[in-house]
Formats: structure tokens, sequence, C-alpha cells
């Protein structure tokens, strides 16, 4: 999968980017001798071409999750967020988006990148999945028992019916357009695998209108293993 992602990301990559380049330089060149309906059709086709490009970057990610070496140890849950929400920073500003945070979030045993993003999927997709008039709120908790740590991550997005509990988290499955919320349908896939990778689960509580609630757990000790996928 992994060597299937890259020929297709080298091959695509190229002429993609001409597409959109292309696209971009007609508008600026020759805009004024075209109608609206004309760069409208331009705006299409640069934005698929940016679509895809997203597409391709996500199959890659996805494939090579847990690839090669992965090296567990103890991973600050803390420090991961703070660095995710720098990454979604312009997202949380485009939202006025509140990320509020219960602490302590405990430290577990881990991959940091792989955890970084499982904690950007779903906080991004906490961001994304709320109606256009509501401003996006964010809860992210922790939590332990004996065997087990979990975090949790509330948002008040449009919800989801329990039918759909199991199939968000394979790859391409969407359960809306991209035109009423962007995005490739992979991130889900992304995280759930990540959650795996650290022989752990990813879970969700929702109902429709309601928001919804990611869990994940961690066990605290396990036998890790070189190149998991």
């Amino acid at each position: 999968l992994e060597a299937f992602a890259h020929s297709v990301s080298h091959d695509l990559k190229a002429p993609l980017r001409a597409i959109e380049g292309f696209s971009t330089a007609l508008v600026e060149d020759y805009g004024k001798q075209l109608d609206e309906v004309a760069q409208g059709y331009l705006k299409h086709i640069s934005n698929g071409a940016v679509q895809m490009g997203t597409l391709v970057d996500d199959l890659l990610e996805h494939a090579r999750l847990g690839r090669g070496d992965v090296s567990f140890g103890s991973v600050d849950m803390e420090d991961v967020l703070r660095e995710v929400q720098e990454r979604l920073a312009p997202e949380i500003r485009a939202r006025h988006a509140v990320i509020q945070v219960k602490l302590p979030l405990p430290a577990v045993k881990g991959h940091r990148s792989t955890l970084q993003a499982l904690m950007q999927n779903l906080i991004g997709n906490a961001i994304k999945f709320v109606p256009p008039d509501k401003s996006p709120e964010v809860e992210v908790s922790g939590s332990s028992d004996d065997n087990n740590y979990r975090i949790s991550v509330r948002d008040n997005g449009i919800g989801m019916e329990p039918k759909y509990f199991e199939t968000i988290f394979g790859i391409f499955q969407r359960l809306h357009t991209t035109d009423e919320y962007p995005g490739t349908g992979i991130g889900l896939a992304i995280a759930k695998k990540a959650a795996i990778i650290h022989h752990g689960r990813l879970q969700v509580e929702s109902a429709p209108g309601a928001g919804s609630t990611f869990h994940f757990t961690l066990p605290k000790e396990f036998e890790s293993e070189e190149g998991t996928s």
C-alpha cells in the first residue's frame, strides 16, 4: 500500500500542480476577457486540483502510518495538544473556535508523531463539523484507570446517528458532501489506525444535532513492536 501510494503521489503531484498553476494563470492573465461563468469554471478546476492533492497526501500518510521504525516512550499529551493547536491555529482563528482543556492530561506510552496525527484529526474534525452559524466549542479531557489511559474530545457539532458509529472510521467514508464540509474522508481512518498501532481503541458517542465525543483508550502496558502497522 505504501509503495502504491508513493507511486500515485509521484505521478499525480506534478500534473495536479500544473492544473492548479495554469488555472490560476488564466484568471490572472486573461481574467478581464472571461465572463463570470468561465471564471467560475476555472475556480472549480483549481479547487479540484487542490482537493486531489490533499487526497493523495492523506492516502500517503495513512499508508506510511506505523511503517518503519516505531519507538515507544513516554509522551506528554499536554505537549501533544499544544503542538496540535499550533498546527490548527489558522482553522481555530477562522472559525472562532474555543478549545477548552481539562487538565491534567496524562503522559502515556506511545509514539509521539502518531499520537499527534490522531489528536490533530480528532480536533480538526471537531472544529470542522459544526454548522457555519455556530462557533465550535471543543473540550479535551483525560482520565485513567488501573489498565488504561483515556483521552476524550467533545464538540458541539452536527453529530450523527448511531448506525454510522463504525462506518465513519473507514477510508473515504463520508456522511456529507465536500461542498457542505470539505475533506478527503481519510482523517478518522488515520486516527483509528493510530489508536490500533498503540494497541488501543477509538470510539464515538453522538446523536444528531447534539455533538460528538470521541474517546481513545491506550493501555498503560503493552509489548511495543518495531514496524507495527
